[in-house]
């Protein structure tokens, strides 16, 4: 389990003192969402309570991963004035670490630690270890150089097409994420997004990894607008991309039962094509392989929200320790919170449910606290009455603009297809922003 210490702060903007957990032992071995934590950036991320101020604390750390034997210790360069002030710092955290190893699991690459002066050269180091190369680094770095280009090219065709055509070697599968990441991160913020969406829609056309990736999209999309066991027969008859029926495999989990393989079975047996027949066989042994490799890692993810869940209930301080890691509060952690309040209602220990119930109403607080104010203001308006909306934007008038109705319009048409009266009320708040934007300019 990952060690906590609790510390006080002085806010560097409203100068006032405040006290919090940290965490400065990463034990990937016995926590195995450390890594992720420390790959995100989030570590020893605090808000300050009195004013709001945020941000991650540069204090010395060690993260371990027995696996690959990584000790690694983090020390910036401001701690410690002298070479002895920083050593006692690393055979502090070396001896923390070491007590909690069992003796015969100690082994000698624990007693020299690597020492970083920078957070990331030690990130490069577990990226490395990883198989995650310098160069890599690079060409993702490369990757995210050529989003910002195209976005600018967006409105000049010729350029554009120059652009693309000299840098095919770059537009892999994981330009296409970063480009979907940037595009996700713009909304979030409420920036506009139309040239990179038209940078997208044009890579998606023109590129063969885009045409792969377009082909993919309309699989699913069609599979998702009519989910039933024949139409996931027959999109994974439709596509030999492994990835592709994977997708569909995870999206459609629940149909895989004993009557879809029956149907399934009856096409090989009813087939008179020898080589259509061969197929179906490798698409069934594809299919199962590829349903217990999704099975396992739900399971595993399960496991770790699991997991999470305890170390909450088990700290002194839940709340300080979900800040730290409230990347981890997703729509899995709280399945699983659910599940256990169910599991306490049935057998009647009602301390337990309102416990539980407590935690999860806290942590949905601190997604909202966390949420930009523009999307923390949309959620206000969608949980409010119609006849409310008006006083609330009033009360809001700094942010009631073009760029709050067009954030509410994105959000709208991301919930058309799967909620659509989500959509149509998010829609009416975009108008009515519109409505009040037009008043208040007057």
């Amino acid at each position: 389990m990952t060690r906590l210490a609790q510390v006080q702060l002085t806010c560097p903007n409203c100068h006032r003192t405040f006290a919090t957990t940290v965490e400065q032992i990463l034990d990937q071995s016995r926590d195995p969402t450390a890594k992720a934590r420390l790959l995100s950036g989030q570590l020893n991320f605090v808000v300050c309570p009195a004013c709001g101020f945020q941000g991650a604390l540069n204090i010395p750390l060690l993260y371990h991963d027995p696996e690959k034997e990584l000790a690694l210790i983090f020390l910036p360069m401001e701690m410690g004035t002298s070479d002895l002030e920083r050593q006692q710092m690393i055979g502090n955290l070396t001896n923390r670490l070491m007590s909690q190893i069992p003796p015969e699991q100690r082994k000698g690459y624990l007693l020299q630690p690597k020492t970083f002066f920078s957070m990331e050269s030690l990130v490069k180091e577990v990226l490395a270890a990883d198989g995650i190369t310098q160069e890599m680094l690079e060409a993702q770095q490369k990757k995210v150089e050529l989003i910002e280009t195209l976005r600018q090219q967006a409105n000049d065709p010729l350029a554009l097409a120059a652009t693309i055509g000299e840098h095919q070697d770059l537009l892999d599968e994981e330009f296409f994420y970063l480009l979907a990441m940037a595009i996700e991160s713009y909304e979030a913020q409420g920036h506009p997004t139309e040239d990179l969406k038209k940078v997208q829609a044009k890579l998606l056309e023109t590129t063969p990894t885009g045409q792969q990736l377009k082909a993919r999209r309309d699989v699913m999309e069609t599979f998702l607008k009519n989910p039933t066991r024949e139409s996931l027969l027959e999109g994974l008859l439709s596509t030999e991309d492994e990835a592709t029926r994977e997708m569909l495999i995870a999206a459609g989990r629940p149909l895989l039962d004993y009557s879809f393989f029956q149907a399934l079975t009856h096409r090989i047996e009813s087939s008179e094509d020898e080589a259509e027949r061969e197929r179906l066989l490798a698409l069934r042994k594809q299919v199962m392989e590829l349903r217990d490799r999704v099975d396992a890692r739900a399971q595993a993810a399960l496991n770790a929200k699991a997991r999470f869940l305890q170390e909450l209930l088990n700290s002194p301080d839940p709340i300080a320790l979900a800040r730290q890691r409230l990347h981890e509060v997703d729509d899995t952690f709280f399945s699983v919170l659910t599940l256990n309040i169910q599991r306490a209602q049935a057998v009647g220990d009602r301390r337990v449910v309102e416990h539980l119930t407590w935690l999860g109403n806290a942590l949905l607080g601190l997604l909202e606290e966390s949420a930009p104010p523009e999307i923390r203001l949309i959620n206000r308006l969608m949980e409010a009455q119609e006849s409310e909306w008006d006083a609330i934007l009033e009360r809001e008038a700094g942010l009631v603009n073009e760029e709050l109705a067009a954030l509410a319009d994105r959000l709208a048409e991301g919930m058309e297809e799967t909620n659509n009266a989500v959509a149509e009320r998010l829609h009416a708040i975009a108008t009515r922003v519109r409505s009040r934007a037009q008043a208040l300019s007057r």
